[in-house]
């Protein structure tokens, strides 16, 4: 590289889509019926001297920790970045596999499942056919920075009722009086870098947002929802891969604009995300790279104490028969599998995970663990407003929601709830700050 400016990056793409009738979503023993599009998990590889990083995109429903130490062990052997430098995300889409290894261990006891081995092991391959194709797709490269707005996909779930109650716009069959509310707090920012050759050739695109990925939301269906859709429209227009990076979605959905079917919506809501990023290509700035810094913060989060009460396997016994009976669904027994999990795994009342941040020059990527929500984006925005920041979440969603101290004390609300909160008020903003204290001495 003769350039100060220039990093050398790579970008790699495999097919990770399911054969119809395998074990997929977030459902017990439920069978994909439909294959509405592909699936895909993307690789894009960044290095400078002898510093390099991965970022790793897959078409899933969530992420948790043995699985994203399953991806970097494949993408690692396949690429030779080292394995803490290898940043993970999920799309978050609700009509792709997940994949929970511990919880889905504990089913297979009972005969139950959450997805099939057959499909994970093929999972790991095509995570290192992507990595692979990355590596040896190396070119000198400078990168653009722009900021596109978005319009109309995005909203706060979380709707305050003239009651005074909390109403939640999920991401389909909302109700009328809650399509129709205020859109909320919501990030319409689409943050992207443009990866260019040193001919001017655009080679890639990194583009992040934060909106659940439920505007097709079916659980016999697979779907990469709005993200690939708005990937499929951009690598038309420009002839080079697009990677999309789930953001702090938490607590922001699709539920006031996914108002006719699944599959129109999805392709609508995918068209206005690319088309803000086709438009704001236009307006991209040469970002100056002349460092690369990776740090990886190791954190542990406080677990409610509440997720213990169903710890002994007797009372989970007791939850198995009730599924089997049809006296719960589903959603309560994954659940209650996963806290058991947790409560198993972690007898202390913490949980061991990460915050990973890559600098390269005024670009700035912070990769979170759980369902953050959207308010812990905008904060870190304000804060390094002279950055360009993009901003992820759902790398290890084993917490699940983490809510701001706010939602904490308003009345009602899903997303505050034991069945898919872990952790109580207050980790979402300690997170954040660990965050901050992590990218402090990162850019001084």
């Amino acid at each position: 590289m003769n350039s100060e400016n220039t990093v050398l990056a790579g970008f790699g793409t495999a097919d990770t889509t399911p054969k119809q009738g395998t074990l997929t979503t977030c459902r017990i023993n439920n069978f994909a019926d439909i294959i509405h599009s592909p699936l895909n998990v993307r690789v894009c590889i960044i290095r400078r001297y002898d510093i390099g990083f991965a970022v790793v995109s897959a078409d899933v429903l969530s992420l948790f920790k043995k699985t994203v130490s399953d991806i970097r062990a494949a993408v690692s052997d396949a690429s030779g970045i080292s394995k803490e430098n290898i940043f993970v995300n999920a799309s978050h889409s609700h009509s792709t596999p997940y994949l929970h290894n511990d919880a889905n261990s504990m089913l297979n006891r009972y005969s139950l499942s959450l997805f099939d081995d057959g499909y994970y092991s093929y999972f790991l391959e095509r995570c290192a056919a992507a990595a692979k194709a990355a590596a040896e797709n190396l070119n000198p490269v400078r990168l653009k920075t722009s900021t596109g707005f978005v319009k109309h996909v995005a909203s706060n779930r979380r709707v305050l009722r003239e009651d005074g109650s909390i109403g939640i716009r999920f991401g389909r069959r909302v109700p009328e009086a809650l399509v129709n509310a205020p859109e909320g707090l919501v990030d319409p920012r689409v943050e992207c870098v443009w990866f260019e050759k040193i001919s001017g050739e655009l080679c890639g695109v990194i583009f992040n947002y934060a909106c659940h990925a439920t505007s097709h939301s079916s659980a016999k269906e697979i779907c990469w929802d709005y993200p690939g859709f708005a990937r499929e429209t951009l690598e038309m227009r420009f002839n080079a891969p697009a990677v999309f990076l789930q953001g702090c979605a938490g607590n922001i959905s699709p539920g006031k604009y996914a108002v006719t079917t699944p599959l129109n919506d999805a392709t609508v809501l995918g068209s206005r995300v690319a088309d803000a990023v086709i438009k704001s290509y236009d307006t991209a700035k040469p970002a100056d790279i002349k460092k690369i810094k990776v740090s990886i913060s190791d954190v542990k989060i406080p677990i409610k104490p509440s997720l213990y009460e169903s710890k002994d396997k007797e009372s989970y016994d007791g939850y198995i028969s009730d599924y089997k009976s049809g006296a719960i669904g589903s959603s309560k027994l994954i659940s209650v599998t996963e806290k058991l999990v947790l409560a198993e795994n972690y007898g202390d009342g913490t949980y061991d995970t990460e915050i990973c941040v890559a600098r390269m020059g005024n670009i700035l990527m912070v990769f979170f663990p759980g369902e953050m929500f959207v308010e812990a984006a905008l904060y870190l925005k304000e804060k390094y407003k002279d950055c360009h920041m993009l901003i992820m979440a759902y790398q290890d969603a084993a917490m699940q929601y983490l809510p701001n101290i706010e939602a904490f004390s308003e009345n009602g609300g899903f997303e505050t709830g034991d069945d898919w909160c872990f952790s109580p008020s207050g980790t979402m903003e300690y997170l954040r700050d660990k965050a901050a204290e992590t990218i402090d001495p990162m850019i001084t």
